[in-house]
């Protein structure tokens, strides 16, 4: 996962709110991640957030499954299931990067070493033991792509595209991204280079863009963020999904889905095009990452926007009014986003362990 750029407020935000330090920081699987509840929104019931996945630091879906990275450095995978994409190896151990492939999943193990699972009637899941040590993946619909820890692709699987497998001559690569029939490499000096098709034809990216800061691919969809903050998409279009709106702004990410884009905004806004099957939630709070693809988008929100937690009305005091908004939501959160407000150690339910908490942060939230 890529960085934040807000990591530096972030943590002054910490540091600042006891509660928040309390409920949220935990120890991330590798370096400095940072982590919160992944929310979810689209179109397929089976792809709705498990109430018990917990603080994450990383997420990523495909054909209608999803992988997220727990602070613990756990996997944990939902939604469709029919060739085994959802059956995480109970011996994958503790993890440092997840992605998904068209009908398969993919993890890197704390050590370096690549896991996959799922269908694999291409050898998209039969890991070259000749690889070195990996810090990223992406999956195509049928082929797997590793990034080394020299800078260096491997690629295996299957693709209809002689030049797919030349992926592997790139050198001094920063981030890999694939759809189901190509593959980008954003390199070092931030130039972008494309292997395969959007399966339409045509290269997935117009030659020359750049520099870009972060890259990005749906399933016939491919998207640069620029170190301006522009965005440069290309490929399928039949919902507008890459009609880039002229006013959008600065921009981090893109989520690329089926028929809709997502983006996140330096501003911490998120902006969707296309034909959107459902917009985001509206108490988000402070986004991290997005993520998407085919017809469900994710976020990471690390915490609602009041300065404390508890404090749901917004008005720098956990008192009376908090706690009437939180009997008042009792009982389970709502089945299409399995998390509200109120849902203050975010288990899918307000019950008594969020009126504890609650009731540890009565009175004036820290400054």
């Amino acid at each position: 996962m890529a960085q934040s750029k807000h990591t530096g407020r972030t943590r002054s935000l910490f540091t600042q709110t006891g509660l928040v330090a309390a409920l949220l920081i935990a120890a991330p699987a590798s370096g400095d991640k940072l982590s919160g509840y992944v929310r979810g929104w689209g179109q397929y019931e089976d792809m709705r957030v498990p109430a018990d996945l917990g603080l994450c630091t990383q997420v990523a879906t495909d054909s209608d499954h999803a992988i997220a990275l727990r602070s613990t450095g756990k996997v944990q995978c939902w939604g469709f299931n029919n060739r085994g994409q959802c059956n995480t190896p109970v011996d994958i151990g503790t993890c440092s990067f997840v992605a998904a492939g068209g009908l398969h999943s993919i993890a890197i193990r704390s050590n370096g070493e690549v896991r996959c699972w799922g269908w694999n009637e291409f050898g998209q899941c039969t890991v070259p033991t000749s690889i070195g040590g990996c810090t990223q993946a992406a999956g195509g619909y049928t082929f797997t792509i590793a990034l080394q820890a020299n800078g260096q692709p491997r690629f295996w699987g299957f693709s209809h595209y002689a030049d797919m497998k030349s992926i592997e001559e790139l050198s001094d690569v920063k981030q890999i991204a694939c759809g189901w029939h190509f593959a980008l490499a954003l390199m070092a000096d931030g130039s972008v280079e494309t292997r395969g098709s959007n399966g339409f034809g045509s290269s997935p990216l117009p030659a020359g863009i750049g520099p870009a800061s972060r890259i990005s691919a749906g399933a016939f969809n491919a998207c640069a963020v620029l170190e301006n903050g522009n965005t440069v998409m290309a490929g399928r279009n039949w919902g507008g999904e890459c009609d880039v709106p002229p006013e959008l702004g600065s921009v981090e990410q893109v989520a690329c889905g089926m028929n809709q884009t997502f983006s996140l905004l330096t501003n911490n806004s998120i902006v969707g095009w296309g034909k959107i099957y459902q917009q985001p939630p509206s108490d988000l709070g402070y986004v991290i990452e997005v993520a998407g693809h085919q017809h469900y988008t994710f976020a990471i929100a690390e915490f609602p926007t009041p300065p404390c937690t508890a404090d749901l009305t917004g008005d720098y005091v956990v008192d009376g009014a908090d706690l009437g908004i939180m009997l008042n939501r009792w009982g389970r959160c709502p089945v299409d986003t399995h998390v509200c407000g109120s849902d203050l150690n975010r288990d899918g339910v307000v019950d008594g362990a969020d009126l504890g908490y609650l009731l540890n942060a009565w009175g004036p939230c820290p400054n």
